[in-house]
């Protein structure tokens, strides 16, 4: 799917391609298909209801320009193939179909263009053939086990002596034959890892400019309620792909008959955000210590008992993950190694004493080691995630306190996908653009490109004034509390980076 085209510009892609699938029938047709019959018919099916579905189109387009209402039916089959078409297209689109926008150049710049992962640079690579195990120029071809029988069949002396020597050689030179030839396993396996991670990300991107320019609006209340209001959620990295779309996507202004409608009937009971609130605040007001340790001890307990409830509850505990994020990145390594060595002790004192007590001293010791790395594994995971929720709230702000895929606490790191880390590296490298005015791009210098003459900036930007009516207004129609409003909103101001 092609970005930044105008209808006519999209009409003329559209007819070429339809003249190539008439060329390549026509080819079809001329050849001997008799082999391949099966699996032609099924795709045959296949293909008939696409056309079908192209021919309707086509009428729909036509009806809307003379201002005709359009056949519902149209939907209905469409809703039949879709997912096929999507799956079909996302594993078939070229990656690097992006036009490569250039900033806007001032006075004394370099030229330069967006960043974008060059043609063939994950090309494969041949693959080098295993040597064969102990095989050693000089020793006349014998191995190191010919060398070993020699020895012990061809009697002492220095021929003897000699030939040991030779055997020694050779197995060291054998077992430095297999180390190297292991390395290049381990080299060629994770090349190919990593040209994995980077097919997927790619088609993940994809997926979401597809998204971005299908949906082509911003979201509402509705919107909201939906994200939240969910019991059978998806695979990770689908469920991430739609929130990262929503936070390109941003929201509308809300406004109170769209509270009422989606979030009224549940707002009734009493939620515990005043005191949720009174915890953060008096944790702002320690040292930095003070509050890196109060936060890990409270930061599990604000939790909300309905949906309604839910999704402030989640905006405050996000604000207090992020705060956390950004206190920890501030303290030096040996204090944080303090710090978890203390935790540590202090969470489990009481195990400890039971294993001190039976277990010997060695056996103790390394069941400490591994008690310990343990625990540090899992304090490791809990940063890493908070450290990805203030990446993503440093770059779009607000929204990322609303949708709870970004929750620390609810999507740790083990709750993501595999290629989550790579999948933000690469969405920051490659961002999604959208079409502007020069007169609004003024607004925004430092973020605009320029494509043949065309102004673009990041799909997200000028939303964060919208996002942040939502955020407030959510919270003021679930809390009627303007202290939990105030409290919230300072947040928000404020700078992070």
């Amino acid at each position: 799917m092609l970005m930044y085209k105008s209808p006519k510009e999209k009409m003329k892609y559209m007819t070429e391609m339809a003249c190539k699938i008439v060329m390549n029938a026509k080819e079809l047709c001329e050849e001997n298909l008799d082999a391949d019959a099966d699996e032609i018919g099924e795709d045959l099916q296949f293909l008939e209801k696409v056309v079908e579905q192209m021919h309707s189109t086509c009428w729909a387009i036509v009806a809307r320009m003379r201002g005709e209402a359009l056949d519902e039916q149209m939907d209905e089959s469409w809703d039949e193939i879709s997912d096929k078409v999507s799956l079909i297209v996302e594993s078939s689109m070229d990656v690097d179909d992006d036009p490569a926008p250039r900033k806007r150049k001032r006075k004394g710049d370099k030229e330069n263009t967006i960043g974008r992962l060059p043609n063939g640079e994950n090309g494969d690579k041949s693959v080098r053939k295993r040597k064969g195990k102990g095989t050693q120029k000089g020793n006349g071809g014998c191995t190191a086990k010919d060398a070993n029988d020699n020895a012990r069949n061809g009697g002492g002396g220095k021929a003897s002596k000699g030939s040991n020597e030779a055997s020694k050689r050779s197995g060291e030179a054998a077992q430095e034959s297999d180390t190297s030839v292991d390395k290049e396993i381990q080299a060629e396996q994770e090349e190919e890892e990593n040209r994995e991670y980077l097919f997927q990300v790619k088609y993940r991107r994809q997926y979401i400019k597809m998204k971005l320019a299908a949906e082509n609006d911003v979201l509402t209340v509705m919107s909201l309620w939906t994200s939240i209001n969910r019991d059978a959620l998806r695979d990770h990295r689908l469920e991430e792909n739609d929130a990262y779309w929503r936070l390109l996507a941003g929201y509308g202004t809300p406004t109170i008959k769209e509270f009422d409608a989606h979030f009224g009937a549940f707002v009734d009971s009493q939620g515990s955000f005043q005191e949720q609130v009174n915890w953060d605040k008096r944790i702002d007001q320690c040292p930095i210590d003070g509050r890196i340790e109060s936060r890990d001890k409270l930061i599990y307990k604000t939790k909300g008992t309905h949906k309604a409830q839910y999704v402030v509850h989640n905006i405050l505990s996000t604000m207090m993950q992020i705060k956390q994020a950004i206190d920890w990145k501030g303290k030096e390594t040996e204090w944080k190694t303090a710090y978890t060595n203390r935790r540590f002790r202090d969470e489990c004192k009481a195990r400890i004493e039971e294993m001190k007590s039976l277990k010997s001293p060695d056996d103790y010791k390394q069941w400490l080691e591994a008690e310990r790395k343990k625990f540090k594994d899992r304090q490791g995971k809990s940063i890493t995630a908070r450290n990805w929720a203030l990446r993503l709230y440093a770059k779009f702000g607000s929204i990322v306190l609303l949708d709870p895929r970004w929750s620390p606490e609810l999507y740790g790191k083990s709750n993501r996908s595999d290629t989550f880390g790579k999948f933000l590296d690469y969405m920051d490298d490659h961002p999604i653009y959208r079409k502007t005015t020069w007169e609004e791009a003024v607004r925004y210098d430092g973020n605009v490109v320029e494509v043949n003459g065309d102004a673009y900036i990041d799909a997200y930007t000028g939303s964060q004034i919208e996002n942040n009516k939502m955020v407030l207004g959510v919270v003021r129609y679930v809390t009627k509390d303007e202290e939990v409003v105030a409290h919230v909103n300072e947040f928000i101001k404020k700078k992070v980076e």
